[in-house]
């Protein structure tokens, strides 16, 4: 099994012929920041699924479905809320499979499992953090970004996906909150996991590992996706936490990690 992360929470997972992908997000263009040619490779990348999982609705996991796969068979696999966001851009209801927790998607060469899950909570001491000079010089961008959470709603709707092959698990959070009456499984193989959202994300982060105890950890969704809202978080004191119980890492943007424990 074979995991790329795109930035943000935007993966593919590879296993036989099955090429999977979660939260298709674009990181928005940064002129100075990489070429423009980096976004069109990673678009072509990700066009190349054909089975595409939401772990919730908000803009940075869902805005790029348009871009990608509107013209494509890729059929979409959400709960209720992005579904209804997808139908609104034209994509017809036949690709757009409602899912929800407790049920499992079959595909040729793995197996989808779907479990609920929580939003992280924004703190003061990062929303403060957040508030500086930079959102004060891009007003226009910063008012985008502070409304795209009310059109592009999570509506209490947050999944995690198990995918389950080659003898296999890998456990994807699209947002590093757990349901406190969910059952999550134990001792995965591998972990997916957000990097950011709170002040104390080292210690939010280790109390999910300690609870799934993972085999190995990915962390995502650290980087600086949509500045001036976002920053580029330093994953060092969580992948120190955590080494006494497990293998703990955060991905490179397009280099691929083989699921191999």
């Amino acid at each position: 099994m074979r995991l790329t992360w795109y930035g943000t929470a935007c993966l593919t997972v590879e296993t036989g012929g099955t090429l999977l992908a979660f939260d298709p997000f674009l990181k928005f263009p940064n002129p100075g920041q990489e070429p423009p040619e980096a976004r069109a490779l990673r678009a072509a990348a990700l066009g190349r699924c054909r089975r595409v999982f939401v772990t919730h609705g908000h803009i940075d996991h869902l805005h790029s479905a348009r871009e990608i796969y509107l013209d494509t068979p890729a059929e979409f696999y959400l709960t209720a809320s992005p579904a209804r966001h997808l139908l609104r851009q034209g994509f017809p209801a036949e690709r757009l499979h409602i899912v929800e927790p407790g049920q499992s998607v079959a595909l040729a060469d793995a197996r989808v499992a779907v479990y609920r899950a929580r939003h992280i909570h924004f703190d003061w001491p990062l929303i403060r953090s957040r508030v500086c000079a930079e959102t004060l010089r891009q007003p226009g961008k910063t008012a985008y970004l502070l409304a795209s959470f009310a059109t592009w709603p999570e509506a209490g709707e947050i999944v995690a996906y198990c995918v389950e092959a080659e003898g296999k698990r890998l456990l994807i959070f699209g947002s590093a909150g757990l349901d406190a009456g969910e059952c999550y499984p134990v001792g995965v193989d591998a972990l997916v996991l957000p990097h950011q959202g709170r002040s104390n994300i080292t210690e939010v982060c280790t109390d999910i590992t300690r609870r799934i105890a993972p085999k190995q950890v990915f962390l995502d969704h650290y980087d600086n996706a949509y500045p001036p809202l976002t920053r580029l978080v330093d994953c060092g004191a969580y992948c120190d936490r955590v080494r006494a119980l497990c293998r703990a890492e955060p991905l490179a943007e397009g280099e691929p990690v083989e699921i191999n424990l």
